[in-house]
């Protein structure tokens, strides 16, 4: 009898000793991440740490209990039969794998985190699967030898840990048959307990680890691994989660000051109706780059020329942080859907409307080049399906082009663009969206600012594609087509270098806006237009400047509109933003939180969910 007792203690601590075991594999991903993630000169207490632990409790509970689920019902199975003989060691192969799985998730997310701010998720993870080249270059200007010494640390380290924890073999809990179910039963509503968060009326959830205005202490509150399944079970199905307002009247009521109704028609700029038009993409072009836009001195001088010569925009934000929503941010006014991008769901991003088609339909020859593969998030199929006639990407170049880490260096580029518009039909709308200055930020020429840190990678990567600018005007200002052709030079989203900024800051997502070329109007060359704007408020401002119909575009507005209201609104994973007039305000949906205002904060918090709101729901609608 006193030996059943010990052996049904020695079986209760087995499993308690397991349990925790996996708390302490979720503790050490915290550290892992709070050591390598952090951005630069985040500082750190012992007591703001020990709340960061405090908070993500709960988190980790769960996902422990997650994991020790399956164990725990083997363990009672095979202790249920005295004389099943079953070797224990599945559960070190089963503990053995989730190690893997978890060190796998630990290093993506601290690789990740220093572009993307954000963790390991669904996004992530389709994002490698479509495109695994395009996905590891993303995330590649993180040092190599961080992310593989998290995956050390969580699996060799766990390994090590486990094996000396559990060198005795796991026996079984002999008792009672009743007894034995009852004490089934009771670790089933405690690992069932712990899933949940306990019984109140809301089920756990990533805001219950939110207590702080400092998004990294947050982030790094949330377990990674819970996060990640909870972010794969979760898709854009489950609902709206920016809902507000009951009633869409009242949305409408809270965004007529924001779309109020035209009334005029646009101050025409051009002294042509049917202009060439070159747009060109700049990836990750913060307007910190640029002196005359407030940036860096001498990393762009020829953007900074032309931005003095042409018509420049200083106050022109993105949609959002990413090159997928950027893309549908310029070319359908589409605004940004938090976690979701729509352009990578075909069926649904076939559905917008795109400036391609009403310029292609107004008798443009249209056409899109980039350096890239272009089926990266499906940005060949919405260019053939929204007007495009042709495509240009790096399977068009020779192989030996093939140098950069992204594909052809935008050099090559735009030597094709300058030579196919020399033959191309008038008038025509031609697209390229570069490439170069993308992580991790790779040159085969010399780095104007040296490559000593990512900063200088990163400006000097900018002043490769400044000088690329630089040749392809010079030439084409000797070909006939350039005098009757606008030049719109824009970015697909900001960046947080080269001054690090942080994913809620509204001027990470300050981007260039330029207007340039023969066709501007005398007296808007070298002037500035101050007004607040989005990306999404470029499609009716080209489309109305050539008299082609903008109607469909109902998130976009003219900023050539007399009655044009100064807002414009970004969107990221984490947090929602507002910039106008009245003030800026970030808010973290998640946390429902406002991380800082300015102004107005009422009235602009009620504008940014509005907004949010109803861009989700016309989401979910496509």
């Amino acid at each position: 009898m006193i030996g059943n007792v010990k052996q049904q203690y020695k079986s209760v601590y087995f499993l308690l000793l397991y349990f925790v075991f996996w708390l302490f594999i979720a503790w050490i991903d915290r550290l892992l991440f709070l050591l390598f993630a952090a951005p630069v000169n985040t500082g750190f207490t012992f007591q703001e740490i020990l709340r960061v632990y405090s908070a993500g409790f709960k988190l980790d509970l769960s996902m422990t209990a997650y994991i020790c689920v399956l164990p725990f019902i083997g363990y009672f199975l095979w202790s249920l039969f005295p004389n099943w003989s079953f070797s224990t060691k599945w559960i070190r192969i089963y503990t053995y794998s989730i190690l893997i799985i978890l060190g796998f998730l630990s290093c993506i997310s601290v690789n990740l985190y220093t572009e993307w701010t954000d963790k390991i998720s669904r996004r992530a993870i389709e994002t490698f699967f479509e495109t695994p080249q395009e996905a590891f270059l993303s995330a590649s200007s993180t040092n190599l030898w961080i992310p593989l010494l998290v995956f050390v640390v969580v699996t060799i380290v766990g390994s090590t840990v486990f094996s000396l924890l559990f060198r005795l073999a796991f026996v079984k809990f002999k008792t009672h048959f009743t007894l034995h179910i009852l004490g089934f039963f009771v670790g089933l509503i405690f690992l069932f307990t712990c899933i949940r968060g306990g019984y109140s009326t809301s089920p756990l959830n990533e805001s219950m680890a939110y207590y702080s205005s400092n998004q990294f202490y947050n982030h790094a509150a949330v377990n990674t691994h819970w996060s990640f399944v909870n972010d794969l079970v979760n898709s854009a199905s489950s609902g709206n989660p920016y809902q507000y307002f009951k009633d869409s009247s009242d949305i409408d009521l809270i965004l007529t000051p924001v779309f109020p109704e035209k009334r005029d028609p646009s101050v025409s700029i051009l002294n042509t109706e049917r202009p060439n038009v070159v747009l060109i993409l700049l990836e990750s072009f913060t307007a910190d780059l640029i002196e005359n836009l407030g940036g860096e001195k001498e990393v762009t001088p020829y953007l900074d020329q032309i931005s003095r010569e042409g018509l420049s925009f200083t106050q022109f934000y993105a949609a959002a942080d990413r090159s997928d929503k950027g893309i549908i941010g310029v070319f359908s006014s589409f605004p940004a859907q938090g976690k979701e991008s729509i352009i990578k769901s075909i069926k649904k991003h076939e559905k917008l409307a795109g400036i391609g088609q009403e310029i292609h339909n107004a008798g443009y020859h249209t056409s899109f080049y980039y350096g890239g593969q272009s089926e990266f998030y499906n940005f060949k199929s919405y260019m053939m399906s929204h007007g495009i006639n042709r495509v240009v990407d790096m399977a068009d170049f020779p192989s030996s082009y093939n140098e950069s880490s992204w594909g052809v260096y935008d050099h090559h580029v735009f030597e094709r663009i300058l030579a196919d518009l020399n033959h191309e039909k008038t008038p025509f709308f031609s697209t390229v969206f570069t490439i170069s200055n993308h992580e991790p930020f790779d040159l085969k020429t010399t780095y104007k600012f040296g490559n000593n840190v990512t900063a200088n990678k990163f400006k000097s990567t900018a002043f490769y594609t400044d000088s690329v600018l630089n040749d392809f005007f010079e030439k084409a200002k000797k070909e006939s087509w350039y005098k009757n052709t606008l030049f719109i030079l824009t970015a697909d989203h900001g960046h947080r270098l080269p001054y690090d900024r942080e994913i809620t800051d509204p001027k990470r997502f300050h981007i260039p806006l330029i207007f340039f070329g023969d066709v501007l109007k005398a007296q808007f060359k070298g002037q500035k237009i101050n007004k607040i704007m989005g990306q999404v408020d470029l499609a009716s401002s080209i489309l109305n400047q050539l008299h082609i119909p903008s109607d469909r575009y109902s998130w976009s507005r003219d900023v050539f509109d007399t009655y044009f209201t100064p807002y414009a609104f970004f969107n990221t994973k984490h947090s929602v933003g507002i910039i106008s007039e009245n003030g800026t305000l970030v808010f973290d949906p998640q946390s429902q939180q406002v991380i800082s205002s300015s102004g107005h904060e009422k009235s602009l918090l009620n504008i940014l969910k509005a907004y949010n709101q109803k861009v989700y729901a016309e989401y979910l609608d496509y």
